[in-house]
């Protein structure tokens, strides 16, 4: 067996330059886990979450029986030790951490790191590169940091990066953290603490959103979100605080042990803790604006981020509005020390505070920037849009890997169909359907667009198609079309006959399709026959969709929403009278529909609630589709498309000025819409 002794300065790491008073103790540490393709080992030592200088040592030699020798005092409380075991192609391939707790009179202890096989974030070998989502950060070190996206927890060190496996619904919402290993990570209903590359969940009961989260310790975490949700968490317990606000709190931080500040929309600024012992109490921010971020050194020290280029700065209960003339919205706060704090926010918007004034600084990008953590005054990460990151070295902002060119949309410019598409629908970005008048139909095969012909000449008002290809199609005079993957259009007749126009179609699976229509028709196939429903309202149906078999929508003229539990169809009042053109949703608690007159509703398990009117002009939007819960595209009259980011509607350039009728897409960067005299825009996203 191999002794390798890592060569560490104990003066860089001691608190304390008496050395004469502590007794040096040696602890082993054996790495299991080496396999035939590793071919050298990167091992990172903290102390008390110190790294050394040198940071790490390579090991070459007789890989598969050796142990780490890591010489220490008896003053140090805490060893980690995280291994990265890399392949002849220096690609990452396993990774392990073990951690050991000390006590002055503990003897030196002997562990064990487990490797375990590392899931890249990018196929091929696990390297850093510029493929950087928009994120959440908690910085730890110079180029060592988590990275929280809404779908994964990425580890960050140096040149490498891996996921974290989480086992966690999603989406996850903010993470923050304490020391090199440990974080805490907010959801939709959930938590979960991480050490290492493990993690497990906290014991939360909510079923809200948790959008902010700050963590004091491994024993206090608080955590906030929806409908004014406060929690203070440690491992064993989630001590759910009395509402006190129906608003949305965005961040929290924690100002000392046992309280917090947080903030939220409609300029909710609420305190919970500290001399106030366990209650929480709203103060007065002096605004209506949304309050996106927080970050301060105390409670006598708070720097606050808002929407339309709002900054507060807050001496305990008292706020002072810093103007600077921004207009874009601001999203995060944090700083080193009580003279120097960052704000970003959209547009590019970076801002710099001292102890009470603030300037402007100017980054060349227009990405909206999202999140901002550092390790201190010389060590700054700022994560954007646009695969946007920028790292503050003390002198100069400096951009890490290589940003992305904006998403846009693009006229198609296909010359096979010359009339109206009503619908667009797919099973991938090569099985690409619109239809509309006539019954005329086209197919883009990832190369180009190409005529489908179709049994009869009905107008066709739309399609939708399963995982594996399977088609339908509805339309005019009760059409109904099945077709199979790579094989002809057959028409389908429902028993008993149906005539009333059909407006559209939503299947959970080949056995559980529903069209609905005119007159308020609906009607099931099981996969072997299609039947008319009892019909509950006379009202024509625009729209159906559904988030289980079980969860089901339609929506229709004069307001009209319609809901299905799996074997009854109900009414379900949306409390307005505009008529309602389609609807889709991520889940059964996020379902949007769109209409007469700009109309958008969001539905959130229990209540349909109007958006306010936007910007832009009040036209009929005829459809909506989306990725995700925070990338929806809605799309209208006057060549109108709108996106959802998450919290706000946007309009975006859609190069026409025709009608829209549809929308559809594969992922976030493959959206189509068609419309009026056979237009079809694309969507390609950032690249």
């Amino acid at each position: 067996m191999k002794n390798h002794v890592v060569s560490i300065s104990l003066f860089a790491l001691l608190s304390t330059p008496q050395l004469g008073c502590q007794r040096s103790t040696i602890a082993s540490v054996r790495v299991d886990g080496v396999d035939e393709w590793t071919a050298r080992l990167k091992v990172y030592v903290w102390r008390d979450d110190q790294l050394p200088r040198d940071r790490f040592i390579t090991v070459e030699e007789d890989l598969r029986d050796f142990t780490i020798k890591i010489p220490t005092t008896t003053d140090v409380r805490k060893i980690e030790l995280m291994a990265l075991g890399i392949d002849h192609d220096a690609g990452l391939r396993t990774r392990g951490y073990v951690r050991s707790d000390l006590s002055p009179d503990s003897d030196a202890p002997n562990m064990t790191v487990q490797l375990a096989q590392a899931e890249c974030v990018l196929k091929g070998i696990c390297r850093n590169s510029s493929e950087m989502e928009s994120a959440r950060l908690k910085v730890v070190d110079e180029n060592i940091w988590w990275e929280l996206k809404t779908s994964t927890l990425i580890r960050v060190l140096d040149e490498y990066r891996w996921l974290v496996p989480t086992d966690a619904p999603l989406p996850m919402r903010d993470i923050d953290g304490k020391g090199a290993h440990f974080v805490v990570v907010s959801g939709d209903g959930f938590s979960f603490a991480c050490r290492g590359n493990t993690c497990d969940p906290l014991p939360v009961r909510t079923t809200k959103s948790l959008r902010g989260v700050s963590v004091i310790d491994m024993e206090e975490a608080w955590l906030v979100g929806e409908s004014g949700t406060v929690l203070r968490c440690s491992e064993r317990q989630c001590i759910t605080k009395p509402v006190i606000t129906d608003q949305l709190l965005n961040d929290v931080l924690t100002v000392e042990a046992g309280a917090m500040r947080a903030v939220g929309t409609n300029g909710t600024f609420l305190k919970c803790g500290g001399a106030s012992g366990d209650s929480c109490d709203l103060l007065d921010a002096g605004t209506r604006e949304s309050l996106n971020g927080i970050w301060g050194t105390g409670a006598d020290n708070l720097w606050i981020a808002g929407d339309h280029g709002l900054i507060l700065h807050c001496d305990n209960n008292t706020c002072t509005n810093i103007e600077l003339g921004i207009k874009s919205n601001l999203n995060q706060a944090w700083g080193s020390d009580a003279g120097d704090t960052w704000i970003i926010g959209d547009g590019g918007v970076l801002v710099h505070c001292g102890q009470r004034d603030c300037q402007r600084v100017m980054l060349e990008t227009t990405a909206d920037l999202k999140s901002i953590d550092g390790s201190g005054a010389n060590n700054v990460i700022v994560s954007g849009t646009l695969n946007t990151t920028y790292r503050w070295n003390g002198s100069t902002w400096q951009l890490i890997g290589k940003p992305l060119k904006p998403g846009a949309w693009s006229d198609e410019k296909q010359s096979v169909a010359t009339t109206d598409l009503y619908a667009v629908w797919g099973s991938g970005t090569s099985d690409v359907m619109a239809a509309g008048l006539s019954g005329k139909m086209i197919r883009w095969d990832g190369d180009k667009w190409q005529s489908i012909t179709t049994p009869g000449a009905e107008n066709l008002q739309a399609g939708w198609s399963d995982a594996d290809g399977k088609t339908w199609a509805v339309g005019a005079k009760g059409t109904i079309l099945e077709r199979a993957a790579g094989q002809m259009w057959t028409p389908k007749l429902a028993t008993p006959t149906v005539t009333d126009l059909l407006n559209a179609v939503w299947g959970s699976s080949a056995t559980n399709v529903w069209a609905v229509g005119f007159n308020g028709a609906l009607v099931h196939s099981n996969g072997t026959s299609w039947t008319p429903e009892t019909a509950v309202v006379p009202d024509i149906l625009f729209g159906v969709w559904g988030a289980r078999p079980d969860t089901v929508w339609a929506v229709g003229e004069s307001g009209t929403v319609l809901a299905f539990d799996g074997s009854t169809w109900t009414s379900n009042p949306s409390g307005i009278s505009d008529s309602l053109y389609a609807i889709w949703g991520s889940s059964a608690t996020d379902v949007w529909v769109v209409g007469e007159a700009g109309t958008r509703l969001h539905f959130d398990g229990a209540r349909w609630d109007p958006e306010s009117p936007g910007d832009w002009a009040p036209v009929d939007l005829q459809g909506i589709w989306g990725s995700r819960a925070d990338d929806v595209w809605a799309v209208g009259d006057s060549g109108t498309i709108l996106h959802w980011d998450g919290r706000y509607w946007w309009q975006q350039p859609s190069g026409t000025t025709q009608k829209l009728y549809a929308v559809w897409g594969k992922d976030t960067n493959n959206v189509w819409a068609v419309g009026k005299a056979g237009t079809v825009v694309k969507w390609t996203g950032p690249h």
